[in-house]
């Protein structure tokens, strides 16, 4: 979707004081600066819970979010991709679900209400295990403990490459790799290119690996390499 297609469906949204679907993190940075440009400071984001990354546009107090519960066998394994798949080939728009949580044998997956009971419903297999639904309340997930950690990595630049390399303490060719195979992406949008340049507050994740929050510049070296603090996610 281009800009302007993009910035239609925000005004009209706004223009009829309507919630939205859900949004990653770089949909939403296009649609600040909109806001931004428009003089409108009431509109808010809300993806469920603090630390959402997929959120909407909420701009009116109607009860739109909740949570579908995914309930595994003891020792099935499964991964957000799995159940995301899954809920796609039900014929879900990707829009209307949020973030996906995964703790031990379980999955909560913040939807939109207006798709929950028909997820309860038809949502019987993730992969070829079978699966039990529940749609319970926002306040009623119960969240994994996050191993983090906060550090400084020496980098060369803010390449994408450079960085991953850096946090993740990985060969650059091991880094490019992992991006070839289409297990990194930045601000939730698949990454392609190496030699992207990384800013404030980007979010950067591999595929089973974690993901990595970078703060800013710490100060330049001599040698002109850069120290930048980040936050380490497992």
């Amino acid at each position: 979707m281009d800009n302007d297609s993009f910035y239609n469906i925000i005004e009209e949204l706004i223009d009829r004081n309507a919630n939205s679907d859900f949004y990653n993190l770089s949909e939403q940075d296009k649609i600040r600066q909109y806001l931004i440009r428009s003089m409108n400071f009431q509109s808010v984001f809300d993806g469920g819970f603090p630390g959402a990354e997929r959120k909407i546009l909420k701009q009116n107090e109607k009860t739109v979010l909740t949570v579908l519960r995914v309930t595994f066998k003891k020792g099935v394994e499964f991964s957000h991709s799995d159940i995301l798949g899954s809920l796609l080939s039900l014929g879900l728009d990707r829009k209307k679900t949020g973030d996906i949580i995964i703790n031990g044998q379980v999955a909560y997956v913040i939807i939109k209400e207006e798709v929950a009971s028909y997820l309860c419903l038809n949502l019987q297999k993730v992969g070829n295990a079978t699966v039990s639904t529940e749609i319970i309340s926002l306040t009623d997930i119960i969240f994994p403990e996050i191993s983090q950690e906060e550090k400084i990595i020496n980098v060369s630049s803010l390449r994408l490459d450079s960085v991953l390399s850096g946090g993740f303490h990985l060969a650059r060719n091991k880094s490019v790799d992992f991006i070839k195979a289409q297990k990194v992406s930045v601000n939730q949008m698949l990454a392609t290119k190496a030699s992207s340049l990384l800013k404030e507050n980007d979010i950067v994740s591999i595929r089973g690996r974690g993901r990595l929050v970078i703060k800013g510049i710490h100060n330049t070296t001599k040698k002109g390499r850069l120290n930048i603090k980040v936050i380490i996610q497992h």
